[in-house]
């Protein structure tokens, strides 16, 4: 084998450029009232994203409709299902089959976007 083939390729978020990685922090004192504003305003945004897009971009963020929110969390759940089945089988462990098809439908659902 060559050393091309042992490489794993890295998973997870990109990593940025030099330039683009934020390493300076900018802290500001903020007051009761005005927190309240900016948590108002920003909605289930984090408060330095909404803050940081508020400076540079001067337009609002649009956050995630709360229907899509939920459907990732119903396709999250489904998933962390399937995954417990196959850490099952993965260790030699039983593993029902009607608990698998019943399972792996509900996934198939979620994905649909279909109710289960």
């Amino acid at each position: 084998m060559t050393d091309d083939v042992l490489v794993k390729k890295k998973r997870g978020r990109k990593s940025l450029s030099k330039d683009e990685k934020r390493t300076h922090v900018v802290s500001v004192r903020v007051n009761g009232s005005e927190l309240s504003i900016i948590d108002a305003r920003r909605g289930k945004v984090q408060r330095g994203t909404w803050l940081r897009h508020a400076a540079f971009q001067n337009e609002t963020i649009q956050p995630v409709p709360e229907l899509n929110r939920q459907a990732y969390i119903e396709l999250a759940r489904a998933a962390a299902n399937l995954n417990q089945l196959a850490h099952r089988a993965n260790a030699n462990q039983v593993v029902d089959i009607s608990d698998l098809t019943e399972r792996l439908s509900s996934f198939r659902l979620a994905l649909l976007g279909a109710e289960s």
